[in-house]
């Protein structure tokens, strides 16, 4: 039940900054242009469902077998997100550090440990258990996003 509880802790902060990262970036995404616009979409989206998979899954609200469907989208992109941050490319109203472009490999890494993270969530909402799910969903957050979020994306105020 601790593990439970904490899981539930963890995925609620992690939705809250999902949240807040989403509104606070609301202006600069005006600016932004090309690519970045398009960048900032599919983050806006992989948002959008993690904030959906909270409710499903942890508040325990809503039609819990459609959580796989959101879980699938992030699958699906995730690995794509390095061609999302294209050499060169326009990174006006981002942000999106320098380690992005310097360390492709180990921005690729977490990438694909997004998509890794994903895939478990996927397989403990295919399995129904929600401990199990409480826990996948946290490690998404915090591995997942986190992965990429913690090294490639400056911090916001």
């Amino acid at each position: 039940m601790r593990k439970l509880v904490l899981a539930s802790l963890a995925a609620a902060s992690v939705a809250a900054a999902v949240g807040g990262a989403t509104l606070a970036t609301a202006q600069e995404k005006e600016k932004a242009t090309g690519i970045t616009a398009y960048r900032q979409s599919v983050m806006d989206s992989f948002g959008a469902d993690s904030k959906a998979l909270k409710t499903l899954l942890i508040d325990g609200e809503g039609p819990v077998d459609l959580a796989p469907l959101h879980v699938q989208y992030m699958i699906d992109m995730a690995p794509h997100i390095p061609d999302l941050f294209p050499e060169g490319g326009d990174n006006k109203g981002s942000h999106a550090l320098p380690a992005v472009w310097k360390d492709r490999e180990g921005f690729k890494q977490a990438a694909d440990n997004f998509k890794t993270k994903a895939e478990a969530l996927l397989a403990a909402t295919e399995g129904g258990d929600k401990k199990e799910m409480a826990m996948a969903y946290a490690a998404l957050g915090k591995e997942g996003c986190g992965g990429c979020h913690n090294d490639y994306r400056e911090k916001e105020d």
